[in-house]
């Protein structure tokens, strides 16, 4: 991650959160997000409740 980036966000008070998205066998499956930015009002990770995603309906 760009440092500069993560260093304009937290000026800016802008909670910045990071992710890694995998793909298993057609299936989309996201991480846990990672805050980047530091602040005491939001919670320094976190997991999306969802349901995974196929990539292709036509790929068993």
């Amino acid at each position: 991650m760009n440092k500069d980036l993560v260093w304009e966000a937290a000026k800016r008070n802008v909670a910045l959160y990071q992710s890694i998205v995998l793909e298993k066998e057609g299936w989309l499956v996201v991480g846990p997000f990672h805050q980047l930015t530091r602040f005491a009002d939001v919670p320094p990770r976190f997991e999306l409740a969802s349901e995974p995603e196929q990539l292709d309906p036509e790929r068993k």
